[in-house]
């Protein structure tokens, strides 16, 4: 045989056909949805790293948003892609979003939980045929599975207890039949193992753990300011206003408020009414900052003492830049428990922690002890983490 012959292998004609096959192909079509469009700085930041990763392998794709909302601030957050509100979403609209899109992405959070699952509820806007987030994307997930379509579920989280049947059923598919299924904290993996099939549960990092913001530790030198990162609620105010009074009474720190949610402008307008209530000892609150995304954040965090924070993407950033960092937990929220409790045990960046609840026993001592004996998680392990959640990412984002 001809020797030339001899090298015309099956090997040889993949690698020539490789070479010379068509570079270009048609553009993916993904619909995200999360909470988004509200603006809590925590799921923008995770949408940002999903948008950076699927971008860097699918740089043609084509995306949809489903957001909370639609106002004119979110269509100018937005404005590269096209953005369809989830509030009161017809079927009609399910049914074209899963006809116009290849690939359903659902983009990590708390976004897991049965209360109220299935029934109508009335919204802040007034509509009264609204049906709670997760129940709307089970509807758009079942909507791509009759298509034969792909479902991804990155990185979810759910409330502290799953009781709905509905509920149950629903998710039970999703864990089935999506490419890819996984949870943030082994509570929420846990949870969901006692109603469907737990071989299909991945446990992954919090999609803001893959963000390029927090590969590097803050290095900046300390201002003498504690930052507080806080949830506004009316019913919270009178617990902010007695802890900040207290650290005022306690240390010589000056106070910074990084604010997380921006709808409506909810925190900003909560946090100036705290300044009122504070009176004589407002000029010690000399910062309130709302951040648009990670690395406004970090620059914002660069500086301080420490952190006290009651949004569970605050406590993972500052931890996760080397900030020393006191948790405050939510008691009475149900998801707060799940999310904090994996942050301390299996990263070590809660090393202390606080519950709201309790603040009406904290005193001067307690104050100062905590702040004593506050420390940084260790920047070399936090790195290693980046890298490992980036490529796991990057890894489930090819299966697209």
């Amino acid at each position: 045989m001809n020797k030339y012959l001899r090298k015309i292998t099956p090997q040889f004609i993949k690698r020539a056909y490789h070479k010379i096959r068509p570079t270009t192909s048609p553009a993916k079509t993904i619909l995200i949805a999360g909470w988004l469009g509200a603006f809590n700085l925590g799921d923008e930041m995770m949408l940002d790293v999903t948008l950076k990763s699927l971008k860097a392998q699918w740089p043609n794709c084509v995306i949809t948003l489903l957001v909370h909302n639609i106002n004119t601030e979110v269509m100018q957050r937005y404005r590269d892609y096209k953005v369809v509100v989830r509030r009161s979403i017809s079927e009609a609209t399910i049914e074209q979003l899963a006809h116009d899109n290849d690939i359903f992405w659902i983009n990590g959070g708390a976004l897991l939980d049965d209360r109220d699952y299935g029934a109508a509820i009335v919204s802040d806007c007034g509509i009264k045929n609204e049906m709670t987030l997760a129940f709307d994307l089970a509807r758009v997930a079942k909507a791509f599975f009759a298509r034969h379509k792909k479902v991804f579920c990155y990185g979810l989280s759910t409330n502290r207890d799953i009781a709905n049947p509905q509920f149950k059923r629903d998710y039970r598919e999703l864990v089935d039949k999506s490419v890819h299924f996984s949870m943030r904290d082994t509570f929420s993996r846990n949870k969901f193992a006692q109603f469907a099939d737990d071989t299909k549960i991945q446990l992954v990092d919090d999609l803001e753990f893959a963000d390029a913001a927090i590969s590097k530790v803050s290095t900046a030198p300390p201002s003498d300011t504690i930052a507080i990162i806080p949830v506004l609620f009316n019913e919270l105010m009178d617990g902010f206003e007695a802890f900040i009074k207290l650290l005022i009474e306690t240390t010589d720190y000056n106070i910074k408020l990084i604010l997380f949610y921006d709808e409506f402008d909810n925190d900003i307008n909560l946090a100036f009414q705290l300044r009122q209530r504070l009176g004589d000892n407002s000029y010690r609150v000399n910062e309130i900052v709302v951040p648009r995304n990670s690395d406004e954040l970090k620059n914002n965090l660069a500086d301080v003492n420490a952190v006290f924070s009651m949004r569970y993407h605050g406590t993972l950033f500052a931890g996760a830049i080397g900030k020393p960092t006191v948790c405050i937990n939510w008691d009475k929220h149900p998801h707060y428990y799940n999310k904090n409790k994996y942050l301390r045990e299996h990263y070590g960046l809660v090393l202390s922690a606080i519950n709201f609840s309790r603040f009406d026993k904290l005193n001067r001592s307690k104050i100062v002890k905590i702040l004593a004996n506050l420390d940084a998680a260790s920047p070399t392990r936090l790195k290693k983490i980046y890298r490992v959640a980036k490529h796991n990412l990057a890894k489930v984002i090819k299966k697209i």
